[in-house]
């Protein structure tokens, strides 16, 4: 259908030409919508710069405008999880996919506040959706497989993990997966291979430091590496955790161990 001239009868059948009956409505509906988003833009600014109740307070005056906003909503919730209220985090990111079933990264972040409750089969659905609504997100891809792990399906936790490292080969969440399966199928040797991949990548990677110490099997070896992790951290500055924006994409990584997002890296 093409669209209407100024002077063309309105497309709403009033029987008026469209410049004085629907096109002042239509523009403002534009100028709103540009509004509000600019405002979301806004949000993100603190919100990645760690001012969350900035953040919150851009996030909530979108939602006045438009109570269905879906980026307002699931950075919102994003917001909720970070700060641990999960149930909440649930229940905003869950609006934002029914006002847009395709949005990838909510399905992912929404995964991520659902294994924090425990509640793995659902979260598993959405990280599965997350991954079929683009095949390309290889946070997506980890999350699903925390959430297989947890399970212990190693297996597929294992071709998840491989196939976010086909997708983002410089992945140290991945390789520390990748790990976390080595090590739970008793295979040490290549557990901490790929711990030590995880910190080449990530030199401050603490957990990866801590677990692939705790697996040494010699307590010598363990003094040593201990050793070794104190002296690279004493010179390293922590590394903050990153919202990433490529392409409107606002996602996190979880790790297993605890229920703060982690830094996933920029998204491609």
């Amino acid at each position: 259908m093409s669209k209407a001239g100024r002077n063309d009868p309105c497309p709403c059948g009033s029987g008026k030409k469209y410049k004085q009956c629907c096109l002042g409505h239509a523009s403002a509906v534009r100028d709103t919508a540009a509004r509000l988003d600019a405002t979301v833009q806004e949000g993100l600014a603190h919100h990645q710069s760690g001012r969350l109740p900035e953040a919150e307070a851009l996030y909530r005056q979108v939602l006045q405008g438009d109570a269905n906003h879906p980026d307002a909503l699931h950075l919102l919730g994003l917001i909720a999880q970070q700060v641990g209220q999960d149930a909440l985090a649930v229940e905003l990111i869950g609006q934002a996919v029914r006002q847009r079933p395709d949005y990838a990264v909510a399905h992912n972040n929404l995964g991520n506040s659902l294994k924090a409750l425990g509640r793995m089969d659902e979260a598993m659905a959405c990280h599965r959706a997350a991954v079929a609504f683009d095949p390309n997100f290889a946070e997506a891809r980890v999350n699903l497989a925390l959430a297989l792990l947890a399970e212990r399906q190693f297996a597929d936790a294992m071709g998840s993990y491989r196939m976010a490292l086909q997708l983002q080969p410089e992945f140290p969440e991945a390789y520390f997966g990748i790990g976390r399966v080595y090590q739970e199928q008793g295979r040490l040797n290549e557990a901490i291979a790929a711990y030590s991949q995880a910190i080449a990548l990530r030199p401050n990677y603490a957990e990866a430091h801590n677990t692939s110490a705790r697996r040494c099997r010699a307590p010598a070896d363990c003094s040593r590496r201990r050793r070794a992790i104190e002296r690279r951290f004493a010179s390293i500055p922590a590394t903050p955790m990153r919202i990433t924006t490529s392409a409107s994409r606002w996602s996190t990584c979880v790790s297993p161990n605890r229920r703060s997002p982690a830094t996933c890296g920029p998204s491609s």
